[in-house]
């Protein structure tokens, strides 16, 4: 990946990065264009019908209420998204990751969440409780929302302030919803085209979607560079635990199990 410069102040849009250090997260309102959404959603639908082709990609599947088989979650596609290079978002994207982070960064994980109608939520969760530390110290993730997202709509609920208070109690890093409400959670409500920037350490959870509409959110983790390819490393652990339950590049979706 180039390695971009910033001065780190503030977001590449001129907001200030001091209030999303205090509370450990941040909506970036308008972050890209609707042309550029409709152009990832394009990708999106490219790298959903040809897993084949695309066999550095992992591919997860679940199953829906009627139980049939659904695709959920696509990762390690930050190079078969050509819109993220060409366009430029995606150097914003590392930009204001290193702005956050506060120097140089290396892309750790990256994903794409694929919330259609009638799914469920994730439960609330730190990020780095999924045994992350092994990786890196700290962590940031800038999300791009391709479709709107609300609370009806599959979207997050995100703890402001907490992310310097350590890691909460867990069971497989599920934090219970008593503890997580008990620490007064923001519901997101964000456009097309909006960005959430989300410290690792920040508890946070999404949403049941109950429309009628798929929502899709896309994920770029990254840590302050350090020695090694942390990305390949992650992702080779992650392929050795699915050992038993994969089919080429397709897996079985599952998730506070590590």
């Amino acid at each position: 990946m180039t390695a971009y410069t910033a001065e780190y102040q503030k977001f590449s849009d001129g907001i200030s990065i001091v209030n999303a250090k205090n509370i450990g997260w941040t909506q970036l309102k308008n972050y890209f264009d609707g042309e550029i959404a409709k152009s990832i959603l394009n990708d999106i639908d490219i790298l959903s019908n040809n897993p084949q082709k695309f066999k550095k990609c992992m591919y997860f599947f679940g199953t829906d209420n009627e139980g049939d088989r659904r695709l959920v979650r696509i990762e390690r596609l930050w190079e078969s998204l050509p819109t993220i290079e060409k366009t430029g978002l995606g150097a914003r994207i590392v930009a204001d990751a290193e702005a956050f982070l506060g120097g140089p960064v290396q892309l750790f994980k990256d994903k794409v969440n694929i919330r259609y109608a009638g799914s469920k939520g994730y439960a609330p969760h730190q990020d780095s409780a999924a045994g992350w530390e092994e990786f890196a110290d700290r962590f940031v993730s800038i999300g791009l929302f391709l479709h709107p997202s609300d609370p009806y709509r599959g979207g997050f609920e995100v703890v402001s302030g907490a992310h310097n208070d350590g890691r909460f109690s867990n069971e497989k890093g599920r934090m219970s919803e008593e503890v997580f409400q008990a620490l007064k959670p923001t519901a997101l409500v964000a456009e097309q085209g909006d960005a959430v920037l989300l410290d690792s350490e920040a508890p946070h959870k999404t949403l049941d979607n109950q429309s009628d509409q798929n929502s899709v959110h896309l994920l770029f983790t990254f840590a302050r560079v350090k020695q090694g390819d942390i990305r390949s490393a992650y992702y080779d652990e992650k392929e050795r635990s699915f050992a038993e339950k994969r089919n080429g590049n397709e897996f079985e979706f599952r998730v506070f199990a590590f």
